[in-house]
């Protein structure tokens, strides 16, 4: 008989490492288009059916155009757990949600990874607990939004005053986002069984949030559902994919203060969970195509087409 001792060891080891699906896209300061996609390594399971399991460990940043290696961040190295999800907070840093290997694994880690000092500042128990959704965190990385799962609206953590209150308890929240300068934060909201959703714009000033609803259309098939966010570098304008009955999808741009700027439906279907990315002068939003199923991986490794959107 193995012992125990030596199968949980087992159970940790990796077989083998590739880079696995895109998490994001992002720009550098010198306006290079990145992919940050995942590190994926095959570890021996103590399943039976099931003896090597594919599992995200870290993330790399590739030049998209060449693919050439930029940057990377090897989490399990690091003893900080596996990889959930990643997403650009600026120009500079990565906002990564981890799943920790410590014992108390109903709490979720946020890291922050400086890609040019190579250093990472952790936030313990700060994440989502909601799938495929991440946390949002402001610039100056003094508060926090995570996302709960099931409908409980949000968390938001005062990282200096060491305080979380749970807000707007009557939403299901997605996609929260901080503005650059931190002055407010944007997220998508639904009630349950709900025929619609909304944008919800909060400002620190203390004033009632402003919010825009998105109405199921005259023949969709489903409720429109909020995909992502991503406020522009000055904060004066945030894009948001809507997805209205899959694939149909349509890209919205609200001003900071929730009014509607442009709506554009897409004659592509976008990686619904890569953030857009805004030109220097908020004139054009890049999207992205999503990545080819299996079955239609390009044979020349390609990366998603780029598509210019513009907005104003």
């Amino acid at each position: 008989m193995v012992p125990a001792v030596f199968l949980l060891a087992l159970s940790a080891v990796p077989v083998d490492a590739s880079f696995g699906d895109i998490a994001n896209f992002m720009q550098d300061e010198k306006g290079n288009t990145l992919q940050l996609r995942y590190i994926r390594k095959k570890m021996l399971s103590m399943g039976r059916g099931f003896p090597v399991t594919d599992v995200e460990t870290g993330v790399v940043l590739l030049f998209n155009d060449s693919l050439k290696e930029y940057a990377r961040f090897e989490a399990d190295k690091k003893g900080l757990g596996l990889i959930l999800g990643a997403y650009p907070l600026d120009r500079k840093r990565i906002v990564c949600h981890l799943y920790p290997r410590r014992k108390q694994k109903k709490k979720y880690d946020t890291v922050i990874w400086d890609i040019q000092k190579n250093e990472m500042t952790m936030f313990e128990g700060k994440g989502c607990s909601e799938y495929g959704e991440n946390p949002a965190v402001d610039v100056g990385l003094s508060r926090i939004i995570s996302v709960s799962s099931g409908c409980g609206g949000l968390l938001l953590h005062d990282l200096a005053a060491g305080t979380s209150v749970r807000l707007f308890k009557e939403w299901c929240v997605a996609y929260p986002r901080f503005s650059p300068d931190g002055s407010r934060y944007a997220f998508f909201a639904r009630a349950i069984g709900g025929a619609s959703c909304r944008l919800v714009i909060q400002a620190d000033d203390g004033e009632a949030p402003r919010s825009f609803v998105i109405e199921m259309g005259q023949g969709e098939n489903s409720p429109p559902s909020g995909k992502t966010l991503a406020w522009s570098p000055s904060g004066k304008f945030v894009a948001g994919l809507v997805v209205h009955g899959y694939p149909r999808c349509k890209l919205y741009v609200w001003d900071a203060d929730g009014n509607l700027v442009a709506t554009v439906p897409l004659v592509f279907t976008p990686g619904h969970h890569w953030a857009p990315l805004w030109s220097a002068d908020e004139t054009e939003v890049i999207l992205f195509d999503r990545e080819p199923l299996p079955h239609e991986k390009r044979q020349d490794g390609t990366p998603p087409g780029m598509h210019k959107v513009r907005i104003r």
